[in-house]
């Protein structure tokens, strides 16, 4: 079928109305930005319609789907559009589901999979155009996969331009569109019928999962009172309140309804029974997480139920941890989810939440990079040779302590030679290769070094799923047992199969040199958890849960012969428990046997010399230490301290001492923080690039410099404070900065009564104290560095009390010194109050000194 007899065929489509101005700007070379609203047919319509275009020239069209079941669901659609089968003119790719061929010219894939296209052919040599739907949903992998994508395009493509298509619920970006400044931005209206919103906030504002359950399961049943015959879509945070919701309306509602869960781990025929259009006398209730919100077009729904909750993976690089969180969604995924009771007709949404709520929630989705693990990303990035996420052109660039959490991640995994220089050993290059995280792809290549191919490819694909034992079982053996047996319990099969699939499919990608196993076999699974989570190996604690050797506290989720375990290697964390003594919980496990920090996995083992300083003893403690991250296996003590080893205990505790409460550690005088204030001062107004920080961060951050030096006899704290700071500090700068800070920021200055004071550095500007009667005769404000800074006048009454402030002293006398004078005149009558002080004679003396005189 031609692409003039597609747009015959669909000419009622919305998206059709724009489809010649597209083709026109992908005629000119230029890129285009589609904003089109839900139901306007721009997934299954716009790429056929480009079939026929000439600048194709025998090249494929990719479009980057964000969900499998959107990948699979679109192509599917789109071949039957042309009466054929996916995997012909029209094909898929994800991770183990592929149907393309020879003929294959349109390829629906995952955003995963993309980015590993890019990396295995940077140019995207036989690729004309890319699109990406959906890509308001903004996760890592698109916005990774455009970045990289732009880059080989600049790159490789000068000649030949790679095309780019974005499409898009909600208008671009002022960022997106700096990106792509040659960009088209084309809107389609969508083909929406009204949808009546109504708002029926919970009774509770206390979401516990019980009572959101229930409060659905009623909503659901009025509903189809008040609807009958209408099917309904139920938007739910996850799998666990899908099934807890299907098991309550089983009891509720009739026989004749049928119930469909709809999310990510079903197999395809559960997940083809909910998207796909019934026979007109059976009601459908979808059960559904986010994956419905776009993409998928689920045929008969005119009634959506909306909890207004998602879960969401955030990562947090303090603990390495990813947590699943429950959150409530953005007003533009509201909007998604209620657009689709309008697809077909008319139709009705039930938000669980008021109005004030609704407009309480944030604008759009917060983009994944913001808030995901950045160790893919990192070792995707050193496999283009970027070490810097800086020197690449992002939507939104990485934040920097995900990535310098990322770089510490891959260098404990051996894929880079250190933090400090991000380059991928060869290791890390096969790392690279791998389909799975890169604690994973480390497991699995110690398996293949060790002769446990299979068994790591087997646990790879585990860790890669969702768990069909859930939290109740933390012991990892389990889930393999249950692999083992292939024919236990039902309920698991589709597990069972998708996880040998992906096992399979991962063990071919290994190399079968014969290895000699290095450990027993009682020990294999352990040692491979450990090789993917060297940061996880626990030790059990007295008062319960184990330590980590990222230096976290963990318990079990759950009761289980576990907590027994000595040690263990924990693969999967998540939330922590309440409380004073709150520990982050352990879902997943094994025991480990510490005899193998001796052998097998001596590796994780760190010989280190430690030497502290015990602030209370005020003695130097030094120790030889054997560890396992922040786990100390064995301590023996070490008599011969080195003078480096006291500066480098000293160091520490310095910095923190004068982060925290300044310069108090060394007592100081006065001088020394004038001094400093001044240095610091002169910084901000000198011309002289080479002048010293002498900030309190810059002094902090440059101790090994200026003061280490200074350190190496020091022994208690009362050495420490008996060190000459101000020769210390004053010996960083040149002779030549000495004499500029004394002429330009005098330490005292001379007043019209002839009297010389201190000025104040400390504060901002300088202050100087000085009783009103001196400055009499005076109407320029004094000022330093050559009258660029005025000082701040603290002008003080004969007995030192402060009178006025001021850094204008001719307006002073103008408009506050006549008020001054009626209410001090008699309490200070021993004093000169004249009438005109700028016609005065400056004094510090009393009516009665001056006359004697």
């Amino acid at each position: 079928m031609t692409s003039n007899q597609i747009l015959s065929q669909l000419s009622e489509l919305p998206v059709m109305a724009v489809v010649p101005t597209i083709q026109a700007t992908l005629a000119e070379g230029r890129d285009v930005l589609l904003q089109a609203e839900p139901g306007a047919g721009k997934t299954t319509v716009v790429p056929l319609t480009l079939l026929d275009a000439s600048w194709l020239d025998a090249r494929r069209i990719i479009m980057l789907e964000p969900r499998r079941i959107a990948a699979r669901s679109a192509a599917e659609r789109m071949a039957s559009l042309l009466g054929e089968r996916a995997g012909q003119t029209i094909g898929y790719r994800m991770r183990l589901d592929t149907k393309v061929s020879n003929q294959t010219r349109v390829e629906i894939v995952t955003e995963g999979v993309f980015t590993r296209m890019v990396q295995s052919d940077p140019s995207l040599s036989d690729v004309a155009l890319v699109i990406f739907d959906e890509f308001h949903e903004r996760h890592l992998d698109s916005d990774l996969g455009l970045t990289l994508a732009l880059m080989g395009r600049s790159l490789f493509r000068d000649q030949d331009p790679l095309r780019f298509m974005l499409m898009s619920a909600t208008l671009p970006s002022s960022r997106l569109m700096e990106m792509l400044p040659e960009a088209h931005l084309v809107v389609s209206e969508g083909r929406s019928y009204p949808v009546d919103i109504h708002h029926v906030p919970m009774s509770s504002p206390h979401r516990s999962e019980h009572h959101l359950i229930s409060t659905i399961a009623k909503q659901v049943v009025v509903t189809l009172k008040d609807h009958p015959g209408s099917s309904q879509l139920v938007f739910l945070p996850g799998q666990s309140e899908i099934r807890r919701l299907t098991t309550l309306l089983r009891d509720q509602v009739g026989g004749d309804i049928r119930l469909c869960p709809l999310f990510g781990g079903l197999s395809l025929p559960e997940q083809r029974e909910a998207i796909e259009r019934s026979s007109p006398d059976v009601v459908k209730i979808v059960l559904a997480t986010n994956i419905a919100e776009t993409s998928l077009t689920i045929d008969g729904v005119d009634v959506v139920i909306d909890s207004g909750l998602c879960r969401e993976p955030g990562f947090d690089p303090g603990t390495a941890m990813t947590r699943l969180t429950t959150r409530r969604i953005s007003k533009a995924s509201a909007t998604q989810r209620a657009g689709r009771a309008g697809r077909l007709g008319p139709g009705y949404c039930y938000r669980l939440w008021s109005k004030t709520q609704h407009d309480e929630l944030a604008t759009d989705v917060t983009p994944e990079i913001h808030q995901a693990d950045m160790t893919p990303l990192a070792l995707q990035l050193l496999s283009f040779g970027i070490s810097d996420p800086a020197d690449v052109d992002w939507l939104d660039a990485p934040g920097d302590g995900a990535w310098r959490q990322a770089l510490s991640m891959l260098a404990r995994l051996q894929a880079i030679r250190s933090e400090s220089e991000p380059v991928l050993t060869p290791l890390g290059e096969r790392m690279c290769e791998l389909p799975v995280h890169p604690r994973l792809a480390h497991m699995m290549l110690v398996g293949e070094q060790s002769g446990l191919i299979k068994i790591a490819a087997r646990l790879a694909a585990i860790l890669s799923d969702r768990d069909p034992l859930g939290r109740n079982n933390p012991d990892i053996h389990d889930r393999l047992e249950v692999l083992d047996e292939q024919s236990g319990d039902r309920r698991h099969t589709a597990w069972v199969r998708r996880t040998l699939d992906l096992a399979e499919q991962l063990e071919r990608r290994l190399m079968r040199d014969a290895q000699e196993t290095l450990v027993r076999e009682d020990q294999a699974v352990t040692y491979l958890l450990a090789a993917a989570y060297p940061d996880r190996v626990g030790r059990r604690r007295h008062r319960g849960g184990w330590q980590l050797s990222n230096g976290r506290s963990v318990k079990l989720a759950t009761s289980h012969r576990a907590e027994k375990y000595e040690w263990i290697v924990a693969s999967e964390l998540g939330g922590r428990t309440s409380g004073d003594g709150s520990a982050d919980l352990v879902y997943h496990c094994a025991e480990l046997d510490v005899s193998m920090f001796d052998a097998a996995l001596d590796w994780l083992v760190r010989e280190e010399r430690v030497v502290e300083f015990d602030t209370r003893s005020e003695r130097f403690v030094a120790e030889q230490r054997r560890c396992i991250g922040a786990l100390v296996l064995q301590r023996h003590s070490i008599e011969d301290i080195k003078s480096e080893d006291r500066v480098s205990a000293l160091l520490p505790i310095i910095s923190k001492s004068i982060s925290d409460e300044g310069w108090r550690l060394f007592r100081p005088k006065g001088e020394v923080l004038q001094w400093l204030a001044r240095a610091s001062m002169m910084q901000q107004i000198t011309s002289d690039k080479e002048w010293p920080d002498f900030s309190m961060a810059g002094l902090v951050n440059n101790l090994g410099v200026w003061l280490a030096p200074y350190l190496t006899d020091i022994s208690s704290l009362k050495a420490l404070r008996k060190l000459k700071l101000l020769e210390i500090l004053r010996s960083r700068l040149t002779r030549e900065q000495r004499q500029l800070l004394e002429t330009s920021l005098v330490a005292r200055i001379e007043v019209p009564s002839g009297s010389s004071y201190w000025i104040d550095y400390t504060v901002t500007p300088p202050v100087l104290a000085v009783k009103l009667q001196e400055m009499f005769g005076a109407t320029a404000t004094p000022a330093v560095a050559n009258g660029r800074v005025p000082l701040m006048l603290h002008l003080l009454s004969p007995g030192g009390h402060p009178l006025a402030v001021t850094q204008d002293l001719s307006g002073f006398w103008r408009e506050v010194y006549p008020a001054v004078r009626r209410e001090n005149r008699g309490r200070y009558a021993k004093h000169p109050w004249p009438e005109d002080p700028v016609n005065a004679t400056p004094t510090r003396k009393t009516n009665r000194a001056q006359r004697d005189g």
